[in-house]
């Protein structure tokens, strides 16, 4: 990962003077990476916890510089997010990866954040 983001850093830069990257270094960005990487497997077990709703909307496209494997660990922790938690679910799925799906596909955000104000209303009045 870090030789990766090492390669990478020269564009990353450029791409975060034209606001289309974050404003870090290659270390930096390789570190946040690892950091989510090894958070992923764990989530689920603390979505399990949650005692309000939680809605995802999960990205199914590739991502570049990320393997398959590494694309695959994200989407399981969500599946086993639902799975431990009836009120955790999956509100749609995003043909855009899980770093475009805000940028290319707002409405299905939108009604998912909706979808939660929802379900949290009708859980408040029980």
């Amino acid at each position: 990962m870090r030789k990766q983001f090492r390669r990478l850093g020269w564009i990353m830069r450029l791409l975060a003077f034209f606001g289309r990257s974050a404003r870090m270094s290659p270390e930096e960005s390789a570190e946040v990476v690892i950091e989510l990487d090894a958070l992923s497997g764990e989530l689920g077990q603390d979505f399990a916890a949650l005692r309000c709703p939680v809605v995802f909307v999960v990205g199914s496209g590739g991502h570049p510089g990320a393997s398959e494997q590494e694309t695959g660990t994200m989407r399981a922790a969500v599946a086993e997010a639902t799975a431990g938690n009836d009120r955790v679910t999956v509100f749609g799925t995003s043909r855009s990866n899980h770093m475009q799906i805000l940028a290319k596909d707002p409405d299905i955000v939108a009604a998912a954040i909706a979808d939660v104000i929802g379900l949290s209303a009708r859980s408040t009045r029980r």
